[in-house]
C-alpha cells in the first residue's frame, strides 16, 4: 500500500493536504473536494479484517443516514488500494479534551449549551428507525466549531437495533472514566448507556476530570464523588440531574436523554421529581413498568412493586366470560362504524376542561444564568381558563357558524381504505353552545396517502402533498408531489403540479393567488429548500441557497413569506420580502441568535396579519404558542400545555385556530379560542384525524 502524502488526489476528486491524527485501524486527513471546492475529512482504514472492514462499513451506512447539525455529514465512501475510506464534512477547531487542557475553567453556561445540544444529538439517535447508540461518547469525540456549537464523531463502535438485541462486535471497546458499567461488563448497551457517557463528560467539562471509572465502582475500589463537592459553584440541580444520570444500575438513572436535559436546565424538574421520590406510593400488581429487557422505565414514578399473581382457577368464570365479551366488543366496534359510514355517527364529544395557559419564560432560564436585559425578554400573556364543554348525548345540528369562512379540510384515515384521505367538515355551535362538527364529507379516494392540504385564497381549489405517480428516467419514482383539487368541478380529478424528483411537502398560495410556496427534499443530502411556482405548476424557481428552510406562510398583503430557518440546533422563524422578490432574508427577532420563540415549527399567520401560531418544541413535548406580530418575539403566548399538539391553522376571522393533538392518544383535531379559552376535540373518532385547514370566506 503506497503512503498516502500530501498532494496525492484520491478518486480523482479528493486532493490529501495534511493529516489530522491517527490511530490503530488507520488515520483520518484533511483533503480539499475539487468538485465542490470544500475541505472533507477522509477516514482511512489500513486494517483490512473481516472485523474492522465490518465496522468500518457500519459506521459509513450509520452516518449516512443522519441528518442533524450536531452529528457528522457523509458526503462519499468507496474502496482504493486495499483500503477503505470514509469522506465525511471537516470539523475545523479542538476536541472538547484539547479544550478543558488548554483552558483552566470553562463558563458554566457554555457547558450546559454543548450538553443540550450533544443530548438532541443523542435524542435523535436513538428516535432513529432503526435507534442508533453511540457507545463512544467523551470529550475527545466531541469537535468543537468556531461558531462554538459542538458535533460528535467517530461511531467505530455504535451499534444499532433495539436495547435487547445482543452486543454487536466492537462493544468491548470502551473508554475508562465514560463507560457505563454495563458496557465495561459487556453486558447489553442502549440509550441509558449514551446517558452515562453524556453525563460523565459534563461531569469532566465541570470539573477536569471524569468521575470515578464504573469499573471501579463496580469493585467496591472507589466512590462516585458527587458533583458539586469537587466545583462549588455548579448548582444543585445540575449536580443532583448528573449524578442521577451516572448511577450504576440503568434503571435508576432517567427514561430517556431528554428527561435527563429537563432537569439539567431546570431547577424546578429536579424539585418535583426529588418531592415525588419521597411521597409516592408503590403499588402491587404484576405490571411491570419496563420496556424490552434493558430498557429502563417509561415516565418519572417509581416502578411498582412487582408481585406475582395467583394462577386463575380452572373453574374461574372470567375463562367463560372473556370470549363472550370479546365478541360483544367487537361488534359495538363495527357497529359504530357502521353507523358512521352510514352519517348517523357525526357529532363529535366535546372535549373536558381546557387547560389554563402558563406564564413560562421562553426558553427555559438555567439557574446559572444572569437574568437576561429586560429589552429582550418576552412578556408572556396569562390565558383565562377555560370552562368544561359538556358532551352532547345525542347528535346535534349546527345553529351558529363561527370563524367567517366555509368549511374546514383535514386528513383522515376514517374511511377505513388504508390511506390517509381528505375530508371536509363543518364547525360551529350547537343549541347549547357547544363546539362541534358535522356533514362529514370524503374528498380523495385514490390509493397513497394524502398531507398537509391548504386552501387557495378563493376558497375553490386545495393544494396537498401526495405520492408521484411519474418516475424519472432511470425508473426511481418521483416520491411525493404537489397536488391541487378544485373542489367545484364535480368528479374533478386532481392534477400532479410539482412532477419532480424528491419529496415536495406544503404547498402554500400566495394570498393573491399568483404563487404557491412550496418545500423540495430534492437535493442528495436532504436539506429543505424554498420554492416558488405559478398555480399551474410551471417557472418552479428555488429560493434557498446555503440554509435549510421548510414551512412557509405569507403575510396577508404579501409583503412576507415567512418560513422556519433551521441552523446548528436553533430551528428559527425568519422571513423574505417582496421587494427584493423574496430573496433577501433576516430573522423574525433579531434579539439573539435563537430568538425568544423556541424551537419553532408549523408558523400561520392570522388573516387579520396581527398574530402568528406556531408549534413550539421542548424536549420532546411539542405545544401551540402565538406571538403578536408587531412585538417581533416580545410578547409570546401559550396556548396549550399537553406537550403533543401541533399543526396549528386560523380561522379566516382570526378568532379561532385548529390543531392536531395526539394527547387522546391517537391524532384528532382540537379548536381553542385565540385567548386560549374553549379548547374542544372536534373529532372525537377512532381514526386519526389530523392537518386542518379553515376554508377561506367565499368572495
Amino acid at each position: 500500500m503506497p503512503k498516502i502524502e500530501p498532494g496525492i488526489i484520491l478518486k480523482e476528486r479528493y486532493k490529501i493536504i495534511s493529516q489530522l491524527g491517527t490511530g490503530g485501524m488507520g488515520e483520518v486527513l484533511l483533503a480539499e473536494d475539487l468538485s465542490l471546492a470544500t475541505q472533507v475529512a477522509v477516514k482511512i482504514n489500513h486494517n483490512l479484517n473481516e472485523t474492522t472492514s465490518a465496522q468500518f462499513i457500519r459506521e459509513a451506512r450509520l452516518l449516512a443516514a443522519l441528518k442533524h447539525p450536531n452529528l457528522p455529514r457523509v458526503i462519499d465512501y468507496f474502496t482504493d488500494n486495499e483500503c477503505q475510506y470514509l469522506v465525511m464534512d471537516y470539523v475545523p477547531g479542538d476536541d472538547l479534551k484539547q479544550v478543558v487542557e488548554r483552558r483552566q475553567k470553562l463558563d458554566p453556561n457554555q457547558i450546559i449549551k454543548w450538553g443540550v445540544q450533544l443530548g438532541n444529538a443523542l435524542t435523535y439517535l436513538h428516535n432513529h428507525k432503526p435507534p442508533i447508540f453511540h457507545r463512544d461518547i467523551k470529550p475527545a469525540n466531541i469537535k468543537l466549531t468556531p461558531a462554538g456549537e459542538v458535533v460528535l464523531v467517530d461511531f467505530g463502535i455504535a451499534k444499532t437495533g433495539e436495547p435487547s438485541q445482543e452486543t454487536q462486535t466492537g462493544a468491548w471497546a470502551f473508554s475508562p472514566g465514560f463507560a457505563p458499567p454495563e458496557q465495561v461488563s459487556g453486558m447489553r448497551t442502549g440509550p441509558y448507556s449514551d446517558q452515562y457517557s453524556l453525563a460523565a463528560t459534563l461531569y469532566y467539562l465541570f470539573t477536569g476530570k471524569p468521575p470515578a471509572d464504573s469499573a471501579q465502582r463496580l469493585m467496591g475500589a472507589v466512590q462516585y464523588e458527587p458533583l458539586a463537592r469537587v466545583n462549588l459553584a455548579v448548582p444543585g440541580h445540575v449536580s443532583e440531574a448528573i449524578g442521577k444520570a451516572l448511577s450504576m444500575k440503568s434503571e435508576d438513572r432517567y427514561p430517556t436523554v431528554a428527561d435527563f436535559l429537563t432537569a439539567l436546565t431546570n431547577p424546578q424538574a429536579t424539585q418535583m421529581r426529588s418531592k415525588a421520590d419521597r411521597t409516592v406510593m408503590t403499588t402491587r400488581g404484576n405490571t411491570s413498568p419496563r420496556g424490552p429487557e434493558g430498557t429502563p422505565p417509561s415516565g418519572d414514578t417509581l416502578p411498582p412493586i412487582l408481585v406475582s399473581a395467583p394462577p386463575p382457577s380452572k373453574k374461574s368464570p372470567l375463562r367463560v366470560l372473556l370470549p363472550v365479551l370479546l365478541v360483544l366488543i367487537v361488534l359495538a366496534v363495527g357497529g359504530y362504524f357502521g353507523l358512521n359510514a352510514l352519517g348517523l355517527l357525526n357529532a363529535p364529544l366535546a372535549a373536558t376542561a381546557a387547560p389554563t395557559a402558563t406564564q413560562t419564560l421562553l426558553p427555559p432560564t438555567l439557574a446559572i444564568t444572569d437574568t437576561p436585559a429586560a429589552a429582550l425578554v418576552p412578556t408572556f400573556t396569562s390565558i383565562p381558563e377555560a370552562t368544561a364543554t359538556p358532551k352532547p348525548t345525542t347528535a346535534a345540528a349546527i345553529v351558529d357558524s363561527i370563524g367567517g369562512g366555509g368549511k374546514v379540510v383535514f386528513v383522515s384515515n376514517r374511511q377505513g381504505d388504508g390511506y390517509f384521505q381528505l375530508w371536509l367538515m363543518n364547525v360551529g355551535k350547537d343549541a347549547d353552545g357547544n363546539l362541534i362538527s358535522t356533514d362529514f364529507q370524503q374528498l380523495t379516494f385514490s390509493e397513497g396517502d394524502k398531507s398537509q392540504p391548504s386552501w387557495s385564497p378563493d376558497g375553490t381549489k386545495i393544494l396537498f402533498t401526495a405520492p408521484s405517480k411519474e418516475f424519472a428516467k432511470n425508473g426511481t419514482p418521483f416520491a411525493e408531489d404537489i397536488w391541487v383539487l378544485d373542489i367545484t368541478q364535480k368528479d374533478a380529478a386532481a392534477v400532479d403540479l410539482t412532477r419532480r424528483a424528491g419529496n415536495d411537502e406544503e404547498g402554500v398560495w400566495s394570498p393573491d393567488g399568483k404563487k404557491i410556496a412550496f418545500t423540495s427534499y430534492y437535493r442528495d443530502d436532504g436539506m429543505p429548500q424554498l420554492f416558488l411556482m405559478n398555480p399551474d405548476g410551471s417557472e418552479q424557481n428555488r429560493l434557498s441557497e446555503r440554509f435549510a428552510e421548510h414551512s412557509t406562510t405569507w403575510t396577508p398583503d404579501s409583503s412576507y413569506l415567512m418560513y422556519v430557518m433551521d441552523y446548528a440546533d436553533y430551528s428559527i422563524l425568519s422571513m423574505r420580502d417582496v421587494w427584493s422578490l423574496y430573496q433577501n432574508t433576516k430573522k423574525f427577532d433579531m434579539s439573539s441568535d435563537a430568538g425568544r420563540l423556541g424551537l419553532t415549527s408549523d408558523p400561520q399567520i392570522s388573516p387579520d396579519g396581527l398574530t402568528i401560531a406556531y408549534t413550539r418544541t421542548i424536549g420532546t413535548k411539542t405545544n401551540i404558542y402565538t406571538a403578536v406580530f408587531t412585538d417581533r418575539g416580545r410578547t409570546v403566548t401559550q396556548l396549550t400545555d399537553s406537550g403533543k399538539d401541533s399543526a396549528s391553522c386560523w380561522s379566516p376571522d382570526s378568532k379561532w385556530i385548529l390543531f392536531t393533538s395526539t394527547r387522546d392518544d391517537n391524532a384528532e383535531i382540537y379548536i381553542v379560542a385565540a385567548d386560549g379559552s374553549s379548547l374542544t376535540n372536534l373529532t372525537n373518532f377512532p381514526a386519526e384525524e389530523k392537518e386542518p385547514a379553515w376554508q377561506p370566506a367565499q368572495p
